[in-house]
């Protein structure tokens, strides 16, 4: 059996070390990466510093068979790779006269004279061969050495992008015999802590080539099963069996979103909506425009200020939440009805009403949550409601069973009948 290839990838600069900025780009070239069959074994990340550099790529460039080095490509004195990579492996820099002239015509083009300072993205360690830029102008690298290919790619995310998946990957793929890329299946959960799950899942049989997983990003969890190709058909009953066990509370599969889950019903019913905010601001409505078909399919929306003080107690809370579901389902003439309610602090919690309303019953509940920072509250509301309407176009059972969600009052009322 062949040993796997070690991939590994150098983030540079100090905006990136010192947490200025979100490495975005490693998230993506690792996501790439595995869905190419090319998961990332190790990852750096060393700041602006010509002997750190060195050392970096000495070292990496012993363990791994693969590397892809991100930034430090461009015109200022802190752009480091270049002369880094012709340290460490002893290679003198070389202007290369293709990629200076490409770098003045583009400037012509532009009717600007090129800077003096571009001429250094054309110097590239003696042995390199120029890995193709077309929407930059900081050209990639290649070295080959004894032991590992190593790229060195600008840190610009479009340029970085289309440089991996139209120029590095199919020489990897060209020079390398790839395995099948891995699978991963992915279910989302709203309302179970990792916890919670891990031990309704504690009794599943899951091969030892096979990684049972969690991603927390609130308010979901995320479940993936992932392995081989050849354990494909296993993967699948096992990730039937997680969903026959977290049916209620999964909501969304693969890699889709929850607006999307919602797009898919709202597009096949033609329902309409309507919407009134309080709390959350306008959340609902911005995740609804995630979607081009809940977006198409909510009529109207209002955001409602909280300085109506005439809701002195949380028992009026959710009566208040209903009727505004009813309202500006009325006044619109819209299919459903959805509202979010003012929310009051109580014994270090926030309690808030949701409510969604049709043409033939109302439904609301009161919920008590923890304190969190407000946007994150915000969010969790949001998801909440969304998760009410979820459960109705499902026709399921329009409250669920929430671990983190304390419910404190529900009602459902058929038209007709008054709220206390």
């Amino acid at each position: 059996m062949s040993t796997p290839l070690r991939v590994e990838m150098i983030s540079t600069g100090n905006e990136v070390l010192h947490g200025e900025i979100i490495d975005s780009n490693a998230a993506w070239l690792a996501q790439t990466l595995y869905q190419a069959g090319l998961p990332l074994a190790y990852r750096s990340t060393v700041g602006d510093d010509i002997n750190a550099l060195v050392s970096c790529f000495l070292a990496r460039s012993h363990e791994a068979d693969i590397i892809i080095v991100n930034g430090g490509l461009g015109p200022t004195c802190d752009d480091l790779s270049a002369e880094a990579a012709a340290r460490a492996f002893n290679q003198p820099l070389v202007l290369n006269h293709p990629w200076l002239e490409r770098l003045r015509q583009r400037y012509e083009k532009s009717g600007r004279p090129m800077p003096d300072s571009n001429r250094k993205q054309a110097l590239l360690p003696q042995h390199a061969l120029l890995v193709d830029n077309p929407v930059g102008t900081a050209c990639g690298f290649m070295l080959t050495l004894p032991q590992c290919v190593m790229f060195f790619t600008p840190g610009v995310p479009q340029e970085f992008k289309v440089m991996v998946e139209q120029q590095i990957l199919p020489i990897i793929q060209q020079r390398f015999n790839l395995p099948p890329a891995p699978i991963c299946l992915r279910v989302t959960s709203f309302g179970l802590s990792e916890s919670g799950i891990a031990d309704r899942l504690q009794h599943l049989d899951v091969p030892p080539d096979v990684m049972l997983g969690y991603r927390s990003a609130m308010p979901f969890i995320e479940i993936k099963v992932s392995g081989p190709a050849t354990r494909h058909n296993h993967m699948l009953r096992l990730m039937n069996q997680i969903s026959d066990i977290l049916d209620d509370n999964i909501v969304f599969s693969g890699e889709g979103s929850l607006p999307e889950q919602l797009g898919d019903f709202l597009a096949l019913s033609k329902i309409t909506l309507s919407l009134s905010e309080t709390f959350t601001g306008g959340v609902v409505a911005a995740t609804l425009q995630d979607d081009k078909r809940t977006a198409l399919a909510l009529r109207q929306g209002w955001v409602i200020g909280q300085t109506d003080q005439r809701l002195p107690d949380n028992q009026k809370l959710l009566g208040h939440a209903i009727a505004m579901a009813e309202a500006c389902r009325e006044r619109t003439g819209a299919d459903v009805g959805l509202a979010t309610s003012r929310i009051l602090v109580v014994d270090n919690h926030i309690e808030v009403a949701v409510a969604l309303a049709d043409k033939r019953n109302e439904y609301g509940q009161r919920v008590r949550l923890r304190v969190r920072h407000a946007s994150e509250q915000r969010v969790v509301v949001t998801t909440l409601l969304l998760d009410m309407l979820r459960r109705y176009l499902e026709a399921r059972e329009i409250f669920g069973t929430y671990e983190w969600i304390e419910p404190q009052e529900v009602l459902t009322i058929p038209k007709g009948d008054v709220p206390a």
